[in-house]
């Protein structure tokens, strides 16, 4: 799984040590924070699809 700069930014912010807890933690934060809502949806979408132990990493978007 690949996630963008914003995505891995809030990742780090809400990691809370298992997927299961960060998860839990993101569906909280996307009730209390509507400016961010679409971001927090998105990366929960993509954490959704990995099992524990899986790998996540940083994607670069080229330059433009």
């Amino acid at each position: 799984m690949q996630l963008s700069v914003k995505e891995m930014l809030l990742l780090c912010a809400f990691h809370k040590g298992t997927l299961s807890k960060t998860l839990d933690l993101l569906r909280k934060a996307k009730e209390d924070d509507p400016e961010r809502m679409a971001l927090i949806k998105s990366v929960m979408e993509k954490l959704e699809s990995v099992s524990e132990g899986n790998n996540v990493s940083l994607h670069f978007d080229p330059e433009s």
